[in-house]
């Protein structure tokens, strides 16, 4: 995870435990919302492209990206961090 590879730096500089805690939350909080805004703008560009601007195709290209490269990717980040 983000906060176990973030803990050194963050606690090697003389920082309060709290300050420490919120920068690993801007940090989660930034990829979680870039991640997100990519499935957007790739739905978007699906609707656009193949469904003549339905919402709905966009919607279902932008979940399924989430469900079908992101998870998959971040579950296999996770599992061979582990080991």
């Amino acid at each position: 995870m983000l906060a176990r590879s973030l803990m050194p730096v963050v606690s090697s500089l003389t920082l309060p435990t709290w300050l420490g805690e919120i920068l690993i939350s801007l940090g989660v909080a930034a990829r979680t919302i870039t991640v997100f805004a990519a499935a957007v703008a790739f739905g978007i560009l699906v609707a656009i492209k193949f469904g003549e601007g339905n919402p709905w195709i966009g919607a279902a290209a932008a979940v399924g990206v989430l469900l079908f490269v992101v998870l998959p990717v971040r579950l296999w980040w996770l599992g061979s961090r582990g080991r």
